[in-house]
């Protein structure tokens, strides 16, 4: 069981080909290959399962998928699994239970849900402003900026680990204009917008990150020279200097 895309990690996108070789080992080793897209997929990465990137070229798909969070729009609690016949045949009446699973209300928000996604575009969209706001961040000029990663709109940036400054910091900064994210292992920082952004709003996004990344490099400068100073009490402490003509 694997993220495609790791997302409490800090989003971590795989290498080319990596799903097609776990997907390999899995049947080689008579195992089954669950996919967890409760964060990547239904649309987020420019695909409708962020597990197409890899197997969907080679007509193949993984034995189950976990799905959530967009399922249902975030208008209600919903999650579910997605399996052919054979495994889910594994399931008889009464061996298994949920408190709210399959109540009508649910499952009518879910298929709105999944009929928006499919038919107002939603899937191209993340894919192009995707490219455009990587190409967007790319083009920022900092040395603090070490890293920019992601697929569709499932993406993160990275402040540099040997800075004065962390990825908290830098959020902090966001949210003074009017932009809010999260870091996540302390230096990246993930951008997950809705799919619904529009080209307009991520050269916001890329405009208030220049201006940003122009305040952070200010707040690293002022914590190196303290640090400076710190240490230059830490040498000097205890050491008395003698007066001229004793």
């Amino acid at each position: 069981m694997l993220e495609p895309i790791q997302g409490e990690a800090g989003t971590i996108v795989p290498d080319d080909g990596y799903l097609k070789r776990v997907y390999d080992l899995s049947r080689k080793y008579n195992c089954l290959l669950i996919a967890d897209e409760v964060q990547a997929g239904l649309g987020r990465t420019g695909n409708l399962l962020a597990s197409d990137h890899d197997l969907q070229e080679h007509g193949l798909k993984p034995d189950i998928v976990t799905l959530g969070k967009a399922l249902s729009g975030g208008m209600t609690p919903a999650s579910g699994i997605v399996a052919d016949r054979e495994l889910m045949s594994v399931f008889t009446e009464g061996n298994h239970g949920s408190t709210f699973g399959g109540n009508p209300l649910t499952m009518a928000i879910v298929r709105a849900s999944l009929e928006v996604i499919r038919d107002e575009g939603l899937i191209e969209n993340a894919a192009e402003r995707g490219e455009q706001l990587r190409a967007g961040i790319r083009g920022i000029n900092s040395a603090l900026l070490r890293d920019v990663r992601g697929r569709g709109l499932m993406n993160a940036i990275e402040v540099d680990r040997n800075s004065h400054v962390t990825g908290v910091d830098l959020c902090n900064i966001f949210q003074k204009y009017g932009m809010l994210t999260k870091a996540t292992k302390d230096y990246s920082i993930r951008f997950t917008p809705p799919l619904v952004i529009t080209a307009q709003e991520v050269e916001e996004v890329v405009q208030i990150m220049e201006r940003s990344l122009e305040d952070l490099e200010k707040l690293n400068e002022q914590r190196a020279n303290e640090s400076m100073f710190e240490d230059l009490d830490d040498i000097t402490q205890g050491v008395t200097l003698s007066q001229p003509g004793k």
